[in-house]
């Protein structure tokens, strides 16, 4: 049976109502190793990051590249398939930010849905639901609305499939 969304569409969405408080370390951790794939961090990634840890309720969050090396089997060991593929369709919407493309098969999205367990056609769809947000939601949206947008339509995919 198919979970129905959690909250009536009316309610302003923020990241906290869809991602679970266990499972938001592991998503945060995520994307900034995925920002720091490349060894550095622009201006949008780094406004990206600010903007995601305040939708998760990590305010405080660091950015610093040693600090996330923590290991996504690990942290993902304890998350469910759909948080698992909501850390993936989160890293996949940091590097869509920074202007990746394409985006399905980045290293750096690879590597997390690897680590996950999120096979590579799961990955492949959720990078396509993340690409169509950001090309609809282009500077249409603050960065925080885009990504607790991005994670209700992650959300409402796997409700209905």
């Amino acid at each position: 049976m198919k979970r129905p969304i959690p909250y009536p569409e009316e309610v302003p969405v923020n990241a906290r109502y869809i991602v679970p408080a266990h499972a938001r370390a592991t998503l945060f951790d995520a994307l900034v190793s995925a920002v720091w794939e490349d060894g550095v961090i622009t201006l949008d990634e780094l406004a990206a990051a600010r903007a995601a840890a305040r939708e998760l309720g990590l305010p405080d969050a660091t950015l610093s590249r040693d600090v996330h090396r923590t290991s996504l089997v690990e942290g993902g060991a304890a998350l469910s398939a759909e948080e698992r593929e909501l850390v993936v369709a989160a890293t996949a919407w940091i590097l869509a930010v920074d202007g990746l493309s394409p985006l399905a098969d980045a290293p750096a999205l690879v590597r997390v849905a690897d680590a996950l367990g999120v096979d590579a056609e799961r990955r492949r769809e959720l990078a396509s639901v993340v690409w169509g947000l950001r090309l609809s939601a282009r500077h249409a949206t603050s960065l925080a609305d885009e990504f607790s947008k991005l994670l209700v339509a992650v959300a409402r995919v796997r409700a209905t499939s």
